[in-house]
């Protein structure tokens, strides 16, 4: 059975090691996934729970984001041999 992800993830083109085609996948993954944390601090009314409201917008919540941010930027750099 064929489901609609199945069939949109198909292709033709080379999918082994050092195509490209893992990478791009988690990249567009990522991005809808920060998509949807700019969505819930643009609307936290709407999109989040009081609670979560509360931890996410106290210094020690910011510090927590921006540690996060920092861990994926590292992890995204190039080492250095």
């Amino acid at each position: 059975m064929v489901t609609p992800l199945t069939y949109s993830l198909r292709t033709i083109e080379p999918t082994g090691f050092g195509s490209g085609w893992a990478s791009g996948v988690v990249s567009a993954a990522l991005g809808l996934i920060g998509l949807g944390a700019v969505l819930c601090f643009r609307f936290p009314e709407l999109l989040t729970t009081p609670e979560a409201t509360a931890v996410a917008l106290t210094s020690r919540g910011v510090l927590m984001l921006t540690d996060g941010l920092l861990a994926l930027a590292a992890g995204a750099l190039p080492r250095r041999r």
